[in-house]
């Protein structure tokens, strides 16, 4: 699965969906759905499994995207199993789930970053960094939110965000069929 940052924000950076199923198609992907105006696409792949380098994988779909469209929008290439940890890995349980902002970052940060922006004082706000993941609680949504534009900042990385839902829900459509 393919996670875009920044597409169809505000405006910018504008992508349809029809045009990012036909751009993974083109490096010969399967089964293209996406799920939302947010650049979110699965898709199946000969090369699935384990031996899948995501980041290659990711550069690929990211320059297709630049040569086809002129856009320059980082990508995050994520596979079933690793949506499944994440949902499984929820830090803060019972929150509302479109309150939780799950961070898809580009590469794991270093302890000592991501221990800073853990320790930031932002209650009711909270975070916390797994790997290539940073869960962020934000009960006051993103807008208001003085965790949210800390993240790439501090941790040094970049990110694309869902929410829980959304989260939730690309995993569960990477478990069913397609149509």
């Amino acid at each position: 699965m393919a996670l875009l940052r920044g597409v169809n924000v505000g405006g910018r950076n504008r992508l349809a969906m029809a045009d990012l199923r036909e751009i993974i198609e083109s490096l010969g992907h399967r089964q293209v759905r996406t799920y939302i105006q947010s650049g979110n696409a699965l898709f199946t792949t000969d090369e699935d499994g384990p031996t899948q380098d995501g980041s290659a994988l990711a550069v690929k779909i990211r320059d297709r995207i630049a040569e086809r469209r002129g856009l320059d929008v980082d990508v995050m290439v994520r596979d079933r199993d690793d949506l499944e940890a994440i949902v499984a890995g929820v830090p803060f349980p019972g929150v509302d789930p479109r309150r939780l902002q799950v961070a898809f970052l580009s590469d794991p940060p270093t302890r000592g970053a991501a221990r800073a922006l853990e320790s930031i004082e932002a209650a009711p706000e909270a975070v916390r960094v797994d790997g290539t993941v940073a869960y962020l609680h934000l009960p006051n949504g993103v807008g208001r939110s003085v965790l949210a534009p800390q993240v790439e900042r501090r941790l040094m990385v970049r990110a694309t965000v869902r929410n829980l839902a959304t989260v939730r829900t690309l995993l569960a459509m990477a478990d069913s069929p397609p149509d």
